[in-house]
């Protein structure tokens, strides 16, 4: 009974090497897609406690899909980062790979500075002009604002 489970781990064992050690070779790292990426670190996960190959594997599975998907790894190492064991943390994060990887959120609004009244006062009324708005409300000292002052006439053109 003993000798078939050990031999049931062994297989279980070379099994998981076969599909964690090509990510130990940068050419097939390069080359490999989310779902590939995403096999070899499972299988490499449980083993990582007792193969350094799995460990090195389940890191590099982990820097290729930081590449492939920065937006759902970056839940990952968050919660990497507050504690949670590797298994516990990539489960959290799934979900996520099925979103867009590479979002772009919009900016909010600048703040625009309280326009003053009379600015307000021509939107308000537009198309009405702001000075006959101030005369028909009976704001007298508004309306009695005097316009530019002219200083020099215009200069003629002699050669007309």
């Amino acid at each position: 009974m003993a000798d078939a489970l050990r031999a049931r781990q062994r297989a279980a064992l070379r099994l998981g090497r076969l599909q964690w050690l090509p990510a130990n070779d940068p050419a097939w790292l390069r080359n490999a897609d989310l779902l590939q990426v995403s096999r070899a670190w499972g299988a490499a996960v449980p083993y990582t406690v007792s193969d350094p190959t799995a460990e090195r594997a389940r890191l590099k599975c982990e820097e290729r899909l930081r590449e492939l998907h920065p937006y759902a790894m970056n839940r990952y190492d968050r919660l990497r980062s507050e504690g949670h064991a590797p298994e516990a943390a990539m489960r959290d994060a799934t979900p996520l790979f099925a979103r867009e990887p590479r979002p772009r959120t919009g900016h909010p609004a600048a703040a625009r500075r309280q326009l003053p009244e009379a600015v307000q006062l021509a939107q308000k009324d537009y198309p009405h002009p702001i000075d006959k708005v101030v005369e028909a409300r009976g704001d007298a000292k508004a309306a009695a604002v005097p316009g530019p002052k002219r200083t020099q006439a215009p200069a003629r053109n002699p050669g007309l």
